[in-house]
């Protein structure tokens, strides 16, 4: 729970990243809180074509596809 809130306050899911320091916002493009509130910001605040987040969707999938196999890797039943 603890790491899910500093992962929403360092993606920007509690206050625009726009009005954070120029460090915070590099570091949310390196979490996918950041991803995912950047792609949203695209869609809803500023109106952009949904083709513009596909750099923030296949961030996301690779993300989740890599840290998937790790996981396989690291938990596996024996």
């Amino acid at each position: 729970m603890f790491a899910a809130q500093i992962l929403a306050a360092l993606g920007g899911c509690w206050w625009p990243i726009e009005i954070t320091p120029a460090w915070m916002q590099k570091l949310a493009l390196a979490l996918p809180t950041g991803w995912a509130m950047g792609a949203l910001h695209k869609l809803v605040s500023f109106g952009d074509a949904p083709a513009s987040v596909l750099p923030h969707v296949t961030a996301m999938f690779l993300g989740a596809v890599v840290l998937g196999w790790i996981g396989t890797r690291v938990f596996r039943y024996q």
